[in-house]
């Protein structure tokens, strides 16, 4: 395990990353205090359902909520980085993915001047993209050691920039953040010249309440792309508030029912008591007239018995 821990970033306004180590955990249970404990309030941390693995989930609706390394393997190791080599990239930019056809997607100019055709036609995942990148010819591409992104170094040795431009019709570059939304290309400098992506596959909570946040957000911004995504969520937050209903209604049914058949077991119960224990008024009563009939015999007899003297016997 390597103790450099993770970087957990939630954003909204600003960006707050929270670094999280890991140098003291030796048991999955450690871990697992360590990051519910952690300064990122808003951090669940569990065993997964199948009991192979952790989820880790934001609680902060209206947040973006993103797992990085910092310097090491540790979230990779653990399953939790959420720009992966193996992420999907129909996955990214909220699940918008990324726009790929066949031809030219971006160019990317070496610094020695050799300009690359990069077509993305062919990959599904982050890694289908750094394989194609690095079989370009002279760049080296990973993702970033801290935080998340890809990574492109140049390996040519010019004495020029690295220099990524996008193609004209395509979004393909933006959809990586490898250029920043609405520029046209972007440039990297340093020995050698590198090129940072950005983080494109942040994660959200999945609530009526993060809709309706977001759904202001785009609102005040003008965000039409959003805009569309967030009504496509908001059916779907929608369509389980119904499923929600329904299960409370069918609850509350079972509920009733069982309720009833209390109440019906309860009236079986005292009936049946009532056989037992209870008196019957009628016998009762005739008892009663026959042992007070008998008590007042009694009562006269020994009365007269008492009246008696010796001289009733000479």
């Amino acid at each position: 395990m390597n103790s450099e821990g993770v970087n957990l970033d939630e954003e909204a306004v600003r960006v707050i990353t929270y670094q999280i180590d890991f140098a003291a955990a030796e048991t999955v249970e450690d871990l697992l205090n360590l990051l519910n404990r952690s300064p990122a309030s808003g951090v669940t941390a569990e065993i997964n359902a199948a009991a192979n693995g952790i989820d880790l989930r934001s609680r902060l609706s209206g947040y973006d909520f993103s797992i990085g390394e910092n310097g090491g393997t540790s979230a990779t190791q653990l399953g939790l980085r959420s720009f992966s080599t193996s992420t999907r990239l129909d996955e990214l930019n909220d699940e918008r993915g990324v726009a790929t056809l066949n031809g030219v997607d971006f160019r990317i100019q070496r610094s020695d001047g050799v300009t690359l055709d990069i077509d993305l036609s062919t990959a599904t995942t982050i890694q289908d993209v750094l394989d194609l990148l690095n079989a370009a010819g002279g760049l080296s591409a990973r993702l970033v050691p801290t935080g998340n992104g890809i990574l492109i170094e140049d390996q040519a040795g010019g004495p020029g920039s690295l220099v990524i431009t996008k193609e004209t019709t395509r979004s393909s570059a933006w959809d990586l953040g490898l250029i920043p939304v609405n520029q046209g290309s972007i440039s990297g400098n340093g020995v050698p010249p590198a090129i940072t992506g950005s983080d494109v596959n942040p994660q959200e909570v999945r609530g009526i309440f993060n809709t309706l946040i977001r759904l202001h957000a785009a609102l005040t911004s003008g965000n039409t792309s959003e805009l569309e995504r967030l009504v496509n969520l908001l059916d779907e937050d929608h369509s389980r508030l119904i499923f929600a209903r329904s299960g409370i209604g069918a609850e509350q049914q079972n509920l009733d029912s069982i309720g009833q058949r209390l109440v019906d077991e309860d009236v079986q119960l005292k009936q049946a008591l009532s056989q037992e224990i209870d008196a019957d008024l009628a016998e009762s009563i005739s008892e009663l007239a026959a042992r007070q009939a008998a008590l007042q015999a009694s009562l006269q007899l020994t009365a007269k018995v008492f009246q008696l003297t010796l001289l009733d016997f000479l």
